[in-house]
Formats: structure tokens, C-alpha cells, sequence
């Protein structure tokens, strides 16, 4: 039998929580179209082709994102390079 000790503080689902503010933070391809300036063929296809493009997160077999951190970092590392976003 599991005791409640006096005081003790509640576990709360934060996990849960920090997944749910990390999908805040993700951008589903259509949106990082929009986001780089560019359609969604080209995104796709950088995905596949291009090394230094951020790796995107599987959430199911129909949904795709990534992290907006991400991208905003490639962007500026592409700006850096001379590189056109």
C-alpha cells in the first residue's frame, strides 16, 4: 500500500505539458512554406536533398513538423553563408 506523505507536493502530468508547449513551437509543412517563402514541393525537396535543412519530427504516418527554432536558425546560418533563404 502506497502512503501520501504530509505536504508532499502533487505529481502533475509536466510531461505532457512540455510536449504540448514544444508542438506550440512546430510548424507543419504548409506553414514552413509560408515561413520560407516558398511552396511545399520545395520544402519537401529540401528535406530530402538538402543536408543543412532542419530534420523534420514524424508525429504520425500523415503528420510532419518542425521546430520553428530550427528553421529560424537555418535561415540565419544561410544569411551568414551569403546563401538566399
Amino acid at each position: 500500500m502506497q502512503t501520501e506523505t504530509a505536504g508532499a507536493t502533487p505529481r502533475h502530468h509536466t510531461p505532457a505539458k512540455n510536449c504540448a508547449q514544444q508542438l506550440r513551437e512546430c510548424l507543419r509543412v504548409p506553414d514552413v512554406a509560408a515561413f520560407l517563402g516558398c511552396g511545399v514541393a520545395t520544402v519537401w525537396r529540401r528535406t530530402k536533398d538538402d543536408p543543412t535543412f532542419p530534420k523534420p519530427i514524424k508525429l504520425s504516418p500523415r503528420v510532419t513538423v518542425w521546430r520553428i527554432t530550427e528553421l529560424e536558425d537555418w535561415i540565419t546560418s544561410r544569411r551568414v553563408q551569403g546563401g538566399a533563404a
